[in-house]
């Protein structure tokens, strides 16, 4: 199965695509509102619940509008490589607790959509949202090293 085969497959399938679903697949975060699926050899992530992927979808919009400079990217962005679209994700989920942390609210573990929607309840135009100590964790997110294969 090729990759096109691949992405029209899932879309048939699960409607409601998870917009964290590199970052939850990383097994650094959880979110309730998910759960994994396999197809072929492959795992995905869907979203149980078609609001909270939208706002989701808005909050990842948001940070992609912001991103560019932060990943030495010039232009718009339409598409990332896997290890940069890894880096947004799992950086702006640490952004987002360092700014409940921040703001002195409690949250009982990582929990993808709760954080999302805290930053909704807290910034409802997310123009407001604290961009700098979002994008900082951005930027400082280092991916998994590659292994060296040793050759015989």
């Amino acid at each position: 199965m090729d990759e096109n085969e691949y992405r029209q497959f899932l879309e048939s399938i699960h409607a409601n695509k998870c917009w964290f679903d590199k970052a939850i697949l990383t097994q650094r975060f959880s979110c309730t509102r998910s759960f994994k699926t396999n197809i072929g050899e492959r795992e995905a992530v869907v979203c149980k619940n078609n609001a909270d992927a939208e706002l989701c979808q808005r909050f990842l919009d948001q940070v992609y509008a912001n991103v560019n400079f932060t990943l030495g990217q010039t232009g718009n962005v339409s598409r990332l490589t896997h290890a940069k679209e890894i880096k947004v994700q799992c950086g702006s989920i640490n952004g987002l607790v360092n700014i409940c942390a921040d703001l002195n609210i409690k949250i009982n573990g990582i929990d993808i959509t709760n954080l999302v929607n805290i930053a909704f309840k807290q910034y409802p135009q997310l123009q407001e949202l604290p961009y700098g100590p979002l994008l900082r964790c951005i930027a400082e997110w280092k991916t998994r090293k590659r292994t060296k294969k040793i050759v015989e």
